[in-house]
């Protein structure tokens, strides 16, 4: 019996001690094994579009864990006109973001700022996120991904979100003419376009079937007329004899044509021209028939006219295409180059968190964008159906080689109107095009 009680009290005291010891050891007072965490960090991030609140709420969710608790992140929204210009020099005077949005044509100009994700080792011991490979990125993203934002092997961008062109158009219009469907070919877009397009007695267009043919006031003409040549084989800026250059002059007049025919008096296609009206104006207004646009206009078009019939299409193809294309356009979140190596490795482990599943499907509901991540496509169809129609045409969707993009519209908004006006023809101006493309080049 006292043999007995000795052990109790030797066991109650040894049970004591061990936890005095671990109490001692998480409070530090005492080096142990204590729960690994990252260091105190800011991280400093800069983008466009997404509106701040809901971005910290998907970020909270990153802090939550112990490991990342000494993390802050502070997310900046950007306006998009100044975006550009003010990022560039932020980087070069050191006070720049650790977390960058680029957009999907913009790696040929920036990427000498991006430093591209590890993928053969933990950033941080004890983390639970892994690396990611090339061949793991392109089996979890769609293609086009892939071709915007690897290169040589290594990945510069995650892209939260891949938008597409699609067609929206009113269901009202569209049921009043007998019109059951929306056009799947470009041909079929020119039957309804002729069918919906009312004019006055001045011959003038007082509604429009289609919002196409000039730049000035269409909403995505420069998108729009490069998904035109890309589906009719022609890629814009190719590669021959292992050099880039131009292609547009040698087999683009049939494409330009047909865009600025829509905005050419006499024209069979003659549809747009409302002087000062807006594109997206137009549609909502009742001014239109049809648009051509990306899904984030859906939101645009509720908050502009809540009573407005509308529904979104896939994009028309060429009639007999063996395959579908569509144009993509989407922002990625990369790790400045000239971060410092502690805030850099914390800006790696945070977009590898973001691109978890749950963190993904997050960001789309929140932000209610088309997801990159090819396993969430199904989701997303059955639960935001019109955003299925944008998320779907990702599968497909291809961009080109632009070596300033922004540089790159001036060049297409100047080719169209300059037909448009006729201020010059259409190989005139596809040649024009073809020179700066190339100056570009250089």
């Amino acid at each position: 019996m006292a043999r007995n009680k000795l052990f109790s009290l030797i066991l109650l005291v040894a049970v004591i001690g061990i936890v005095a010891v671990l109490a001692l050891v998480l409070l530090g007072i005492i080096p142990g094994r204590r729960p690994p965490r990252i260091p105190p960090t800011t991280l400093e991030i800069w983008g466009v579009f997404d509106d701040p609140n809901k971005f910290r709420e998907l970020a909270s969710g990153f802090t939550k864990p112990e490991f990342y608790k000494k993390v802050t992140i502070n997310y900046t929204e950007m306006f998009i006109d100044e975006y550009e210009d003010k990022l560039v020099d932020a980087l070069a005077a050191g006070r720049g973001p650790d977390i960058f949005m680029i957009h999907n044509a913009w790696l040929p100009k920036h990427e000498n700022k991006i430093d591209p994700w590890p993928s053969d080792e933990l950033i941080w011991k004890g983390s639970l996120l892994g690396p990611m490979t090339a061949r793991e990125y392109q089996v979890t993203f769609v293609d086009v991904a892939t071709d915007d934002f690897v290169k040589d092997g290594k990945i510069y961008a995650l892209p939260l979100y891949i938008d597409t062109l699609a067609l929206y158009y009113n269901k009202d219009m569209f049921n009043t003419a007998g019109i059951s469907a929306p056009p799947a070919t470009w041909e079929s877009l020119e039957d309804v376009s002729r069918a919906l397009t009312r004019f006055d007695a001045n011959g003038d267009v007082v509604r429009s079937g289609i919002t196409l043919g000039s730049a000035e006031n269409i909403n995505r003409a420069t998108d729009i007329l490069s998904l035109l040549f890309l589906q009719n084989g022609n890629p814009i800026i190719g590669t021959a004899r292992g050099t880039r250059e131009p292609t547009i002059a040698r087999e683009g007049q049939e494409v330009l044509d047909f865009y600025t025919n829509f905005a050419k008096r006499g024209n069979e296609n003659y549809s747009w021209d409302f002087n000062g009206l807006y594109s997206i104006d137009a549609f909502y207004g009742g001014n239109a028939a049809m648009m051509i646009n990306y899904s984030h206009h859906l939101k645009t078009l509720r908050e502009k006219n809540p009573h407005f019939r509308f529904d979104v299409a896939p994009m028309p193809q060429v009639s007999g295409s063996v395959k579908d294309i569509n144009y993509a356009n989407s922002w990625g979140f990369a790790v400045a180059m000239s971060s410092p190596s502690t805030e850099k490795g914390v800006a790696h482990e945070f977009i590898r968190w973001l691109r978890q599943k749950e963190n993904m499907q997050k960001y789309a509901e929140l932000f209610e964008q088309p997801i990159s991540r090819r396993d969430l496509m199904l989701w997303q169809g059955l639960t935001y159906p019109q955003l299925g129609v944008f998320s779907r045409q990702t599968l497909s969707a291809v961009g080109w080689y632009q070596p300033d993009s922004r540089r790159v519209g001036t060049i297409f908004e100047d080719m169209i109107e300059s037909v448009v006006r006729g201020e010059r023809t259409t190989n005139e101006a596809l040649r024009k095009a073809d020179d700066e493309l190339r100056l570009l080049l250089r």
